[in-house]
């Protein structure tokens, strides 16, 4: 009994600083990954030539979508701490799901915000300098890249919905988090996945927007600490 009560004792100190560095990047990088969506807006992801005028007329495009990269790997860090702080056999043995899920969503992330970072804008560099015969073929180059980040970004989308519904569910079984805040995660990060499955972006976006605000919820639950 001792044993075990020094362990409890010793353990909530470790964990507290964590939680609370865990809040801080749970905040920042919901906080940019939404300002560089509202930044990027609506490229015209289907037309080569109208992406490569928009991309140009971007001078900050690259770093937008690095901060993008960035973001996420915040968020990774953050979820990793609630992972470490999850109390309940169970809801650990989910959290370590999710955190396995949300790795590999970060790789794939990675890859998707690079291309745009720095795929797209070194060939609407060309774009710029390029008139004729190299235009043209410009725009078979940049179709299939447009391709590939078609066929990147709904796993990539699929990938962080289920990070999320992963996590919201190992919230929802915890013994010392509130509840109905892991399930509003899960119905979040569950039609974050439907809509990535759907290849929607009309049901991917709104759930996208619960999900940024349900982050934002569960860093003030972090720093408040366990539920009494």
């Amino acid at each position: 009994m001792t044993s075990t009560a020094t362990r409890t004792t010793t353990a909530a100190p470790t964990t507290r600083p964590k939680l609370l560095w865990g809040a801080v990047a749970l905040v920042a990088g919901t906080v940019l990954y939404a300002a560089m969506s509202f930044l990027h807006g609506d490229p015209p992801i289907t037309e080569p030539d109208e992406i490569l005028d928009y991309v140009a007329d971007r001078p900050l495009w690259r770093a937008e979508h690095m901060v993008n990269i960035l973001a996420v790997f915040l968020w990774l860090g953050a979820f990793t701490a609630l992972t470490g702080a999850t109390a309940g056999t169970a809801a650990h043995r989910v959290a370590r799901y999710a955190q396995a899920t949300l790795t590999a969503t970060a790789g794939v992330y990675t890859v998707y915000f690079g291309i745009h970072a720095f795929g797209t804008t070194a060939m609407a560099d060309r774009w710029v300098e390029a008139s004729g015969a190299a235009r043209e073929a410009m725009l078979t180059e940049t179709q299939a890249v447009l391709d590939v980040l078609a066929s990147v970004a709904f796993p990539a989308q699929g990938l962080l919905g289920l990070s999320i519904l992963l996590y919201g569910v190992s919230i929802a079984l915890s013994t010392d988090l509130p509840r109905w805040l892991g399930w509003i995660g899960a119905v979040a990060g569950a039609g974050w996945l439907a809509g990535a499955v759907l290849m929607t972006f009309s049901v991917i976006v709104p759930f996208t927007t619960v999900a940024w605000v349900w982050m934002i919820a569960l860093a003030v639950v972090m720093v408040k600490g366990k539920r009494e």
